[in-house]
């Protein structure tokens, strides 16, 4: 049934339930929803929205009444249901509001007062809160001003009091002072303006370029004009004190200066070292110039090179070029800072910047501190050098200045090294004066070039003549140290190279001689690698150890027993399983023949093949390969798998049997077994050595063989069924499916009790219930089933 108007239902229950107040249902078939703020609900309400509430009420979400007293709205605000979206609305900046519940804009919202101000949501009672309050001084407020400061008084005028309705409240500002927009008082005027009445900023009327007024509460242009700008200065537009002064490197002779510009440059040859100067204070200082603007004495110094002595130079020709035999660094001049002496080891000619400028050349040197050219430099005496720019012999670093070991120095020396000795000789002197000073490279040495003592030839090479120059580099011998040849040793320093002794051999280069590798005969002297490694080796059947030094034989190299040695074998190599070796000299193992086994290294066979197993020739273990299964030998020594012997009937024999097994109990073999094989479902075995499935017994009368493998039957035939013969199951005809495949193999084995029998735990046969008696049902497994005969039946 349909729910009725007011009602509602979510299905599922048997009544319909009434819209609770507050709430409102979309459909009957809706589930409430709370009516949302600016409406409500009395209850039954179904339909697309609440109602409002009653003008000047705000009800909040859920409300069950349009007018409850407590939704009423405040002052400052009101609430019109007719204006959307549904809001309080608090009375606008400009308005108040004195009126509970007021229902629109219009009942509750009234201009605000002149002289005040009325912010968003103000009140009759709430001047104190931030909502409202007078107007502030400075400002005048006409009715319906929003906030304090919406009308500030015109710039230059201003307002003490608060309260003010209307502009005519703002006071010109009086003649000294001045005021911007919104002033609650006139301000003094700044020094370096005037204001006269109504001024409205404080830059508004500033003094002239040219003057000044320290004055602060001037109002007139003559507090200005009567205050010329002194000279050495200069006054901009505004100046509240007696200028600014000329900057240092000028001067101002005149008054009333307005920009920097009156500020004259410094006359040339003069200085103007300070600043607001109405004339040059200074001469120019020697060793410098002073061009127009010149702020110091010493400024512009003298270029490096010149100097001079007066105090009026104007530019930097007027300057005097320095003289020979002295340096001008810049500035140079006067008494105090006349040119300088040359320094010791340099020469100094006209014009020269500084003492070190110019060194005496490499080769040559001076004490001197006066030479005026490079050819006044002292040439460097023979045996020593110089390096230039010095008051000595040597170098920086250096005062001896002796020549290097290894190295000679003419006349004229620049460096130590500037002459080595020549390849092929040497000197450990330091005062040499021609190569043919340099003493001879030795043999067995070697010498390059620049020597202080001669180098040993490196190991591998060697030198039997004097004047050898290097080591050996391209191996193409003198003068080079010459490559050692192959068979003999040339250790560092070596003259003549050594033969290698018996039991040693070389390759070229080498420093010494090595033992002989094993598995080769160094037999001769001075032996070279190449000649042992294709000539010497050691032959097949003998060993030769490490530094073998005579000829090998069979009676005094032989190969051990166990072993055997190929050519040049570096040690004898045991014979691998499956071969031994008997006597010495074998260049290869004996294979162990057929019917035995050898282990690694034997010297004879290890011993025959064990009972189970065969082994042909070059087995390495007594169980190479076992007899396969169904097949056994009993003795040792087998030598192939035809000495296996087949297993009978009712025994077995798995891999590797010696002796054969009889089937034990549950089981029975053929001939030929590697595995005895259980007896089926529905047998038992209960004796050993069966030797078909035949010999397994038939499960007993009353007992079933549910498994493979039995020794005895399982058990007892479930009551209720009986078990003839070789029963595989307890409960025979209970699983026909799989029953069908044990019936066709074995026959009838039994059956659920028929009806008018029953069978009892182990039963073969049904026993039939006694005379009077009878039984319609079957599998009953006693006699307590069996029911008596009815009035006029008979069993």
């Amino acid at each position: 049934m349909p729910c009725g108007f007011g009602n509602y239902s979510i299905g599922g229950v048997t009544s319909c339930t009434r819209v609770p107040a507050g709430f409102i249902s979309a459909s009957v078939s809706s589930a409430p929803t709370q009516c949302v703020d600016g409406t409500w609900s009395p209850g039954g309400l179904v339909g697309p929205a609440c109602y409002p509430c009653s003008p000047g009420y705000w009800c909040t979400g859920g409300a069950t009444s349009g007018n409850a007293a407590a939704a009423a709205t405040p002052k400052g605000y009101y609430y019109n249901p007719a204006q959307l979206p549904l809001a309080l609305r608090a009375c606008p900046a400009g308005t108040y509001g004195s009126v509970i519940a007021a229902g629109s804009y219009e009942t509750g919202c009234f201009t605000c007062p002149s002289g005040q101000w009325c912010a968003s949501a103000a009140t009759d009672v709430n001047p104190s809160a931030g909502y409202r309050g007078s107007c502030s001084a400075g400002y005048y407020c006409p009715p319906g001003t929003r906030y304090s400061t919406e009308f500030p008084c015109p710039a230059g005028t201003y307002n003490p009091a608060a309260g003010s309705a209307d502009v005519s409240a703002c006071i010109v500002t009086p003649a000294g002072t001045y005021a911007a927009a919104g002033a609650a008082s006139p301000v003094a005027c700044a020094a370096g303006f005037y204001c006269p009445a109504g001024t409205s900023a404080s830059n508004q009327y500033p003094c002239p370029a040219g003057y000044w007024s320290s004055v602060t509460t001037a109002t007139h242009l003559s507090n200005c004009t009567s205050n010329q700008c002194p000279v050495g200065r200069y006054c901009p537009s505004g100046s509240a004190s007696a200028g600014v002064p000329c900057p240092m490197g000028t001067y101002n002779p005149s008054t009333a200066a307005q920009d920097v510009t009156a500020c004259r440059p410094c006359d040339a040859g003069v200085v103007c070292a300070w600043t607001g100067l109405s004339a040059p204070n200074s001469t120019c200082a020697a060793g410098f110039y002073c061009p127009q603007g010149t702020a110091s004495a010493t400024q512009f110094p003298c270029l490096a090179g010149t100097y001079y002595d007066l105090v009026n130079a104007t530019k930097a020709a007027d300057c005097w070029q320095c003289p020979a035999g002295s340096a001008c660094p810049q500035g140079t001049g006067g008494t105090a800072n006349p040119p300088q002496n040359c320094s010791a080891g340099y020469y100094c000619p006209v014009s020269t910047q500084y003492s070190t400028q110019f060194p005496c050349p490499a080769g040559s040197y001076t004490p001197a501190t006066n030479l005026t050219a490079s050819a006044e430099c002292t040439i460097c005496p023979a045996g020593s050098y110089c390096e230039g720019g010095l008051g000595r012999l040597g170098g920086r670093g250096d005062t001896v200045g002796a020549c290097a070991a290894g190295y000679y120095c003419p006349v004229n020396t620049s460096m130590a090294t500037q002459y080595a000795c020549p390849a092929g000789s040497y000197s450990p002197l330091t005062n040499l004066t021609a190569s043919t000073d340099c003493m001879d490279c030795p043999t067995g040495s070697y010498c390059i070039a620049g020597s202080s003592s001669p180098a040993p030839c490196l190991a591998g090479t060697y030198s039997n003549r004097t004047r050898t120059q290097q080591a050996t580099r391209a191996g193409t011998g003198y003068p080079e140290c010459t490559v050692c040849p192959a068979g003999y040793s040339c250790a560092s320093g070596t003259v003549n190279p050594v033969a290698c002794t018996p039991g040693y051999y070389s390759a070229a280069n080498w420093g010494a001689c090595k033992a002989c590798d094993a598995g080769y005969a160094c037999d001769v002297s001075a032996l070279s690698q190449s000649v042992m490694l294709a000539a010497k080796g050691c032959a097949a059947g003998l060993f030769c150890p490490t530094g073998t030094s005579v000829t090998p034989s069979p009676a005094t190299h032989a190969c051990p027993l166990g072993y055997y040695c190929p050519v040049a074998t570096p040690l004898p190599i045991s014979c691998d399983p499956g071969t031994y070796a008997n006597v010495t000299g074998l260049p290869l193992c004996i294979v162990t023949p057929a019917g035995y086994f050898s282990v690694e290294g034997a010297v004879q066979p290890t011993g025959p093949c064990s009972p189970g197993y065969y082994c042909p020739a070059g087995s390495s273990s007594s169980q190479q390969q076992p007899c396969p299964g169904g097949t056994y030998l009993p003795t040792s020594g087998g030598r192939a798998v035809g000495d296996c012997v087949t297993c009978s009937n009712g025994t077995y024999c798995p891999r590797g049997s010696a002796a054969v097994l009889p089937a034990p109990q549950g089981t029975y073999a053929l001939a030929g077994s590697e595995f005895a094989v259980q007896c089926p479902l529905g047998r038992f075995g209960n004796i050993t050595g069966a030797r078909n499935e035949l010999e397994c017994s038939e499960c007993l009368p009353g007992m079933y063989c549910d498994r493979g493998g039995l020794t005895t039957p399982s058990g007892k035939c479930t009551a209720g069924f009986y078990c003839t013969r070789a029963s595989p199951i307890s409960s025979p005809s209970s699983l026909p499916m799989a029953e069908a495949v044990w019936v066709a193999r074995l026959g009838f084995y039994g059956d659920v009790c028929p009806r008018g029998g029953f069978c009892p735990s182990g039963a073969f046969q049904p026993t039939p219930c006694p005379a009077g008696s009878y039984l319609n049902t079957t599998g009953e497994t006693s006699q307590a089933g069996c029911l008596p005969c009815t009035p006029g039946h008979y069993w």
